[in-house]
């Protein structure tokens, strides 16, 4: 995957990292298709999936993307409480990875619930990582 692309899919809060078999790689593409189809169930159980093979074999950025996975399709189905759990859980995989995107997921999660002073501490948790 060119750097750009990877770039992308990273901003969209969910990306394809290697693993040592592929099979957590395989999972989230999974993930990400039955994202864009607009099946969101079917994506929560790919990335389920992928967190799961990520934690077995030990692969931090794979396990942080199918989080993010997982919040992305709770978010898109209309489940942001959902998503938001998801995301608070992600927060010391993202902070160990460096990965700010989290904060900032979590803050527009926050917004879309109205609760702006919860969003408001996300996004400046978000900032400070930048």
């Amino acid at each position: 995957m060119a750097k750009a692309e990877a770039q992308a899919e990273r901003s969209r809060g969910v990306d394809e990292s290697e693993d040592e078999d592929g099979s957590a790689s395989e999972k989230l593409a999974e993930g990400k298709r039955a994202l864009a189809s607009g099946d969101f169930e079917d994506a929560v159980v790919a990335f389920d999936d992928a967190r799961r093979i990520a934690r077995e074999i030990g692969s931090k950025a794979a396990e942080l993307s199918a989080y993010k996975g997982v919040a992305r399709a709770l978010i898109e189905a209309g489940q942001i409480r959902a998503a938001a759990g998801e995301l608070v859980d992600a927060t010391g995989l993202a902070v160990e990875q460096g990965d700010s995107s989290v904060y900032g997921m979590l803050g527009d999660c926050y917004t879309d619930l109205a609760e702006l002073g919860e969003a408001g501490r996300y996004y400046d948790l978000c900032l400070a990582m930048d």
